[in-house]
């Protein structure tokens, strides 16, 4: 058990140790992948949140510090996603909520305190905190990808088509869940309370 855990350490303190380079493009080296689309909430949002909702804390210093500037993303430096990014070859993931963006090499839909469920399904619990109470739920996370792939598989045609393209592509699925259950906590509504259960389809 000792080695697993003396393996994570080693590659936490070597990712600090690197420190957060703020260049958006790396260094060539063959792709791996043509593209990531990244799913998830504050552990990989790179910008989605603050589209959303610009008067937040994530919008402000110290947020950003090491970018030189806020980034929307819920740190000070770079995400798990960014290090994906860079390892792999390709540009920081833009945010899919991002006006002008160019999504050939991937898109991010992660959003800061995104829940598994919709919100349909905490409005009929009678849970409406912690604000602000927004949907961008896994579930709104995939139509946002769905809204997006007929552009991607337009430009794939060129290349290779959208099967290859999407089937070569890395697929990241970040943290989900937590947020829900902070939803009821927040409330004081713990685990005797309410028990999340899927719905069967």
């Amino acid at each position: 058990m000792r080695v697993p855990v003396a393996v994570l350490l080693l590659v936490v303190l070597s990712c600090l140790l690197h420190g957060a380079d703020a260049a958006v493009r790396w260094p060539k080296k063959p792709l791996l992948f043509p593209a990531i689309f990244s799913f998830g909430d504050s552990y990989a949002d790179t910008g989605n949140y603050i589209i959303l909702e610009r008067d937040r804390p994530f919008n402000y210093s110290p947020y950003g510090e090491t970018f030189g500037r806020p980034t929307g993303r819920a740190s000070d430096g770079l995400l798990v996603i960014d290090y994906v990014a860079k390892g792999v070859g390709l540009p920081f993931v833009p945010p899919y909520l991002a006006k002008g963006q160019n999504f050939s090499e991937g898109a991010n839909f992660a959003v800061i305190g995104a829940r598994a469920l919709d919100q349909a399904y905490f409005l009929e619990q009678n849970v409406t905190s912690p604000a602000p109470m927004m949907n961008s739920s896994l579930g709104v996370q995939l139509r946002w990808f769905e809204e997006l792939k007929p552009s991607l598989c337009n430009n794939a045609t060129k290349g290779g088509g959208c099967r290859d393209y999407l089937s070569g592509s890395l697929f990241v699925l970040g943290e989900f869940g937590g947020n829900d259950y902070l939803a009821f906590l927040a409330q004081g509504r713990g685990a005797n309370h309410t028990s999340l259960r899927p719905r069967r389809y």
